[in-house]
């Protein structure tokens, strides 16, 4: 499943993630860390242990501090764009919160594609937030599929840029992106 959303995101996918066995070891250790809060939705074919479809989910709060890192050059531009997008939505103060649940990968493998689960994965997050007494759950969609998957289960725009407007404001953060021309921190209350 990381090969098919380092193939499929398009930071990771323009910045060649997939043919950079240090991007994919850094990313291994971005979910490893994000698979600790063990919220992770994971949706199996009924009856099987087939995995369909999973989003990599961690709670996010206020006022933590993340202990540095020294992830190559490709993953920090993808991760630092992904923050930098994140502080412009400015989450805690425009909801009125001090924590909430963080998507770090929604992934859907080609072949279960077009079964809407991204939409169903997304949805899930609502039971999952209130057992946990979270009122928000919030992820950057950079994917035009996953954008129209999100506005589907419910997310609102908290934030949206285009790529080329992305790239102005720092050169790591230009990416080439084709197919999506925007993109969008989306959010949904609980």
């Amino acid at each position: 499943m990381i090969g098919d959303f380092l193939r499929d995101e398009p930071m990771c996918r323009s910045r060649k993630c997939t043919e950079d066995p240090v991007a994919v070891a850094d990313f291994r250790e971005v979910w490893a860390k994000v698979q600790q809060d063990k919220i992770c939705l994971v949706c199996f074919r009924e009856g099987s242990d087939e995995i369909m479809g999973m989003n990599f989910l961690k709670v996010t709060q206020k006022d933590a501090i993340d202990p540095p890192t020294n992830y190559c050059k490709s993953t920090s531009d993808v991760l630092n764009t992904m923050d930098y997008i994140a502080q412009q939505g400015n989450l805690f103060e425009h909801y009125g919160v001090d924590k909430f649940i963080n998507g770090y990968g929604l992934i859907v493998p080609p072949k279960n594609r077009g079964l809407k689960l991204g939409v169903e994965i997304l949805k899930a997050r609502v039971p999952l937030a209130k057992a946990l007494g979270i009122q928000l759950t919030s992820t950057i969609f950079s994917n035009r599929s996953s954008q129209s998957a999100a506005t589907r289960a419910g997310f609102e725009d908290s934030y949206e840029i285009s790529w080329d407007d992305l790239g102005k404001i720092e050169p790591w953060m230009y990416f080439p992106v084709s197919g999506t021309p925007t993109v969008k921190l989306q959010s949904l209350q609980i």
